[in-house]
């Protein structure tokens, strides 16, 4: 089958590559249709996985159609031909973390696309439980792991399609994918929403996606304005999805008393902050990851409701055999580069 294998740092080649063969019990085999890149798969392409991440077919976002059920797999939902989306995580069910319903946060965790080969490829296996049936067109399906890292990010703090967030204010620190992914969940969920950032263009989006108000100035002046437009107070929520060591000070100065400071954004600098402000204030400072089973089904409603939104994010598209061009345009990071997938 083709597929675009990451060789080392830079090196990506689109080249034939062993065909995963047939499903075994219990698993699908899946044909990817429209893959996004994230992050992550921008830190392993930089070579930042270490070498032992080499070689590697990355894509973890990704939708496609169902081409094989493997013995034993009785969805009738997933008949070949039907359109999915998968949540690409599989966890040991063993440790703390999966004893306790956190299986995100496994100690053996398992990342299709990071740990094991994924989706920039004809063809891929998955287990049947982590394949989903969408009614989502398939550029809007893949955008549904991205968001529904915002929304598990959300329910730690208190916020989902249950309990919803009338009378909230959140604002949201850095309008990227996840940032705009938030957006997206805060408004459907009843949240006033602010976002900060230095494009205009970023900004400009996250109001035609429901947010009040968009916010940039230096940085003390930026907490001020972001403090005033919470009634002076602070925000309920800030959500950081900037991955900047320097935007956390920040982003704990535009929380009100007894807030929540949720940081998504991946980075191995290490931040400057004030730890007085914490006790002072009483206020959490929480890490999120991907999802949970239950943030990726929310996620799954959220996108086929705010399917025309999400295809506002959608900037840029390569089929497979520019691969390569993709990851240097999402490299790149320009103002008007939001969510790069490529298409198979």
């Amino acid at each position: 089958m083709r597929a675009a294998v990451l060789r080392g740092a830079e090196d990506l080649v689109v080249t034939e590559a062993p065909d995963p063969g047939r499903p075994g019990p219990g698993w699908v085999a899946v044909r990817p249709a429209v893959v996004g890149l994230c992050g992550s798969d921008l830190h392993h392409f930089h070579g930042d996985g270490g070498q032992e991440a080499y070689p590697r077919i990355l894509g973890h976002e990704f939708s496609g159609v169902v081409e094989e059920l493997g013995p034993g797999v009785d969805r009738p939902e997933l008949a070949p031909g039907a359109r999915v989306v998968v949540w690409p995580l599989e966890s040991c069910g063993r440790c703390p973390s999966c004893r306790t319903g956190r299986e995100n946060a496994c100690y053996e965790l398992v990342i299709t696309g990071v740990h094991r080969d994924g989706a920039l490829a004809e063809r891929i296996l998955m287990p049947a439980e982590r394949v989903f049936a969408t009614s989502a067109a398939p550029d809007v399906a893949a955008f549904i792991e991205p968001l529904s890292v915002a929304v598990h990010a959300l329910a730690i703090a208190g916020v989902d399609r249950d309990s919803r967030a009338e009378g909230l204010t959140a604002v949201v620190v850095g309008a990227g994918p996840i940032g705009q992914a938030a957006v997206l969940a805060l408004t459907e969920w009843g949240a006033r929403v602010a976002v900060v950032d230095p494009a205009e263009q970023r900004r400009q989006l996250a109001l035609r996606l429901g947010a009040e108000t968009g916010l940039w100035a230096e940085a003390d002046a930026l907490v001020e304005l972001a403090r005033d437009w919470a009634d002076g107070y602070g925000a309920d929520i800030v959500v950081d999805c900037t991955g900047a060591a320097g935007a956390l000070d920040g982003s704990i100065a535009m929380a009100r008393k007894t807030g929540t400071v949720l940081v998504l954004g991946l980075t191995s600098a290490r931040a400057s902050i004030s730890p007085g402000a914490l006790p002072h204030n009483e206020l959490r400072v929480q890490g999120a990851s991907c999802a949970r089973r239950q943030d990726f089904e929310s996620a799954i409603v959220l996108a086929q409701s705010r399917a025309d939104d999400i295809a506002q994010l959608l900037t840029h598209r390569f089929p497979l055999d520019r691969a390569g061009e993709a990851f240097a345009t999402a490299a790149a990071a320009a103002p008007d580069v939001l969510k790069v997938l490529v298409t198979l």
